[in-house]
């Protein structure tokens, strides 16, 4: 989980549509139409930007893309009804420009900014809370982490809630901390935050449903790799966990997780072969992991894809000339095998 490097984004526009936002170093921040898989076209939406931009989309139905010049200030574009507009929301006024660490999430139609160094000198995660005319409200300070040499984290929507993700680490350990985003207060004392301490992985997925926060691991003991799923959730005031070993391979690249009519799905990729198993429950763990394709040769990459007002990672392939989500394309054709063989 390194925001950092994003720079590659998806988002469902209609059914049948998906817009692939991306950042290039010679034309800066882009997006391309994809209809049916087949590319359609390009167009620039700024090109005097640093790499790291986010995406949020709105309850109206539009899109926002959040980035940051070369000046330093933050600059919002918004894409609805097929048109685009912008505005600057922040004016970064430092005598050194340097790139900031940045998500975004909307409630009640209001506009929440969080920020981080990028040297992550402070340890610290600023929120920016705007109005629905876009207008400057307060700055709070939601997380202070004294100690630490690296600081990372993400917004996550389930449609229902927002959930960040914090990675922090020191010279000794490696902690996972995931909170609840209360729409009235980001101050308050969150008695239910969820910490997964000494948490060292290659590779993680997050999914939150409802009041549960469901990860998958990808680690690593002597050259041997192992796909791990944890789930952590408070009830009746009391904190819950389990966890269930997958799978074991040397040559796994990547998992994620995704939630698919009702039921909770893991995939992976090893040895060129693309891996999944779903949750039977949390006594029996999950089914027997079966191979769903073969990707040899293929460009396949794990992205972040935002469909309504929720956020999944999923597996794309793509070439010059096509994108393809993987995932939904073994639903669509065996879905019906999926959620029965698993004995």
């Amino acid at each position: 989980m390194e925001n950092r490097k994003n720079s590659y984004y998806l988002v469902r526009y209609k059914p049948n549509i998906l817009l692939k936002f991306s950042y290039k170093e010679s034309i800066g921040i882009y997006y391309e139409l994809i209809k049916d898989g087949k590319r359609l076209e390009g167009k620039i939406i700024h090109k005097s930007a640093f790499r790291h931009f986010n995406i949020v989309y709105s309850k109206d139905s539009s899109i926002n893309l959040i980035c940051q010049d070369i000046c330093g200030d933050i600059i919002l574009y918004k894409f609805r009804k097929g048109k685009w507009s912008f505005k600057a929301l922040l004016y970064m006024k430092y005598n050194k420009i340097s790139p900031i660490n940045f998500y975004s999430y909307e409630n009640n139609q209001e506009l929440r900014f969080l920020y981080s160094d990028i040297d992550y000198s402070k340890g610290e995660i600023i929120s920016v809370n705007f109005n629905k005319y876009l207008e400057y409200e307060s700055t709070n300070v939601i997380l202070r982490e004294k100690n630490i040499n690296s600081l990372d984290y993400r917004i996550f929507s389930n449609g229902e809630n927002n959930f960040i993700l914090i990675s922090t680490k020191d010279f000794s350990r490696e902690n996972l901390i995931v909170r609840r985003l209360d729409i009235e207060d980001e101050m308050k004392d969150f008695k239910e935050e969820i910490i997964v301490e000494n948490c060292k992985y290659e590779d993680m997925s997050f999914l939150p449903i409802e009041q549960k926060c469901h990860f998958l691991f990808l680690k690593e003991y002597d050259k041997l790799r192992t796909i791990n799923y944890k789930v952590f959730y408070y009830k009746d005031e009391k904190y819950y966990s389990n966890e269930f070993e997958l799978f074991k391979g040397i040559d796994i690249k990547s998992c994620i997780l995704i939630e698919e009519r009702g039921l909770i799905f893991a995939f992976w990729i090893c040895n060129n072969n693309l891996y999944g198993a779903f949750l039977i429950d949390e006594e029996k763990g999950f089914s027997r992991p079966i191979i769903y394709r073969n990707i040899k040769g293929k460009n396949i990459k794990k992205i972040y894809l935002y469909n309504g007002d929720k956020t999944m990672e999923t597996y794309v392939l793509e070439d010059a000339l096509e994108l393809r989500l993987i995932i939904e394309e073994v639903f669509e054709e065996r879905f019906f095998n999926i959620t029965t063989n698993y004995i």
